[in-house]
């Protein structure tokens, strides 16, 4: 749970400073940390 907790607050925080940065590539890394949540 705790993990859970940290990933998805990193997954929020980098959504927002990487969608003004570079959208394409905090898509991808939420992607991919995404299929990671699910498979876990």
């Amino acid at each position: 749970m705790t993990t859970k907790s940290m990933i998805d607050k990193k997954l929020n925080i980098r959504f927002e400073n990487g969608t003004t940065a570079s959208g394409k590539m905090a898509i991808k890394t939420t992607n991919l940390s995404n299929v990671k949540l699910n498979a876990t």
